[in-house]
């Protein structure tokens, strides 16, 4: 890891669970990220070495399996592109659970769809003429039905999503509706939201996660730093902008650095942080 090493990282969980009371973990099977074979995996270790000396019960512990890829071959043991089949969810979960050092995992995400959406991670928005009706993507039925087996089989208690919409969230969570012995109900989902990334729940999620009753985990709410201000007039050389070309340029990118500059003069002027 570039930023932490492992003893560093159990040391900003103890920091957050000892003094901040912060006790919901969030990890996946492909951290930390960027995701490279040579790393993958060592965030479950950081976990895992922090929840030795803790209460499991005391600790609500979130995963997540990836999403389609091509290019992430690391993960499988045939060493195949990543996707949300049976085989592979079930993998996931049992090399999840040995990483992190517990029989359970509270809450199971799906990382990203396993088919085209656009949008994704600063990608263009839909577009019809590029969804691949022959692309083979894994039906809402065969991922389900799978989770549904891992619950009852007490490995994971509840299902969530992440970077997902609202066609995705409706269809889902019509189907447990209707066939809840079947395919088991999402109760989060986990989307990028904050003061430069508003429209993609605001716009359609937020009514289909309120009617579905399904809980809204934002992720970067300070879009990678660049709100906090201090990448305004420069960015030091260990952080992310820096040590992950690209990989930040969703929050730079248009008016975004503008619009974080502007909240930043806003604050300034009430005293606020």
């Amino acid at each position: 890891m570039k930023q932490n090493t492992l003893e560093e990282g159990v040391e900003q969980l103890n920091l957050a669970f000892d003094t901040y009371g912060i006790n919901f973990l969030d990890t996946a099977e492909m951290y930390p990220v960027p995701t490279k074979p040579e790393t993958q995996g060592r965030t479950d270790e950081t976990v895992s070495q922090f929840l030795k000396g803790r209460k499991r019960d005391d600790v609500i512990l979130a995963t997540k399996v990836a999403g389609r890829s091509d290019r992430i071959t690391w993960l499988r043991d045939d060493k195949s592109g990543a996707i949300v089949n049976k085989q592979q969810i079930k993998e996931s979960v049992d090399k999840s659970l040995q990483r992190l050092g517990t029989d359970y995992i509270d809450l199971l995400q799906i990382h990203w769809p396993d088919r085209y959406t656009g949008g994704l991670f600063g990608q263009p928005d839909f577009s019809p003429s590029k969804y691949d009706i022959d692309a083979g993507y894994v039906s809402f039925e065969e991922q389900l039905s799978t989770l549904n087996d891992i619950v009852k089989e007490g490995k994971v208690r509840y299902i969530g999503v992440s970077n997902e919409t609202p066609f995705g969230i409706c269809s889902m969570c019509e189907m447990a509706k209707h066939s809840p012995e079947l395919y088991p109900k999402i109760v989060s989902i986990q989307n990028s939201y904050s003061l430069l990334v508003r429209k993609d729940f605001e716009a359609g999620l937020a009514e289909a996660c309120f009617h579905h009753n399904v809980g809204l985990l934002p992720y970067s709410p300070l879009a990678g730093g660049i709100l906090t201000g201090k990448y305004r007039d420069s960015v030091p050389e260990k952080a992310r902008f820096n040590l992950f070309p690209g990989f930040m340029d969703r929050y730079k990118s248009s008016l975004n650095e503008a619009a974080a500059n502007a909240y930043g003069d806003i604050a300034k002027e009430v005293n606020r942080t």
